[in-house]
């Protein structure tokens, strides 16, 4: 969490708005992703893509490595 802090500044407020941001993006990502994932259409393959790219970098930035990492490997 070091990290997280650091791109945070060391503003907790600044980090709580970016977990609020976080899971307002990504807080119904299961059905969304397994249905784009399901589809032989290359454009929601393609926005599957790039939402867990924009996924892999949000959780680098709050610290969650696991995440970023898992995120990165699906991509």
């Amino acid at each position: 969490l070091a990290q997280a802090r650091l791109n945070a500044s060391h503003n907790p407020q600044l980090y709580q708005r970016l977990l609020r941001v976080m899971l307002g993006q990504y807080g119904n990502w299961s059905a969304q992703w397994a249905e784009r994932a399901a589809t032989p259409d290359e454009e929601q393959r393609r926005a599957l893509r790039a939402s867990l790219h924009r996924l892999r970098g949000g959780a680098a930035t709050l610290g969650a490595t696991a995440l970023a990492t898992t995120a990165r490997d699906a991509e």
